[in-house]
């Protein structure tokens, strides 16, 4: 059974520390996802991490959200979060 953890942090850095420690305690970056209003720049940092972001347009993200089965209630939540400069970290495990 797949288990889907979605954190909402401030900022791309706090998210992005967040990413590390999940790396360090052995989660791959393959089963994490950045969903960020920011333009992501792919870096050394970003490898093998999906990144979504409001820039493809807030229709996009929920998409995205609705996809992985997400319910729509909290869809809106969690685009709402992005649009007003949140970025969340979405784990597969």
């Amino acid at each position: 059974m797949t288990h889907m953890l979605i954190g909402c942090y401030r900022s791309l850095t706090e998210a992005e520390a967040i990413v590390h420690a999940l790396v360090a305690q052995g989660f791959a970056r393959l089963q994490m996802t950045l969903a960020t209003p920011h333009a992501i720049v792919p870096s050394s940092e970003h490898l093998g991490l999906q990144t979504w972001s409001t820039l493809e347009g807030a229709e996009g993200l929920r998409r995205r959200f609705l996809d992985l089965g997400v319910s729509d209630s909290e869809v809106r939540t969690y685009t709402e979060a992005v649009r007003q400069g949140a970025t969340l970290v979405v784990v597969h495990a």
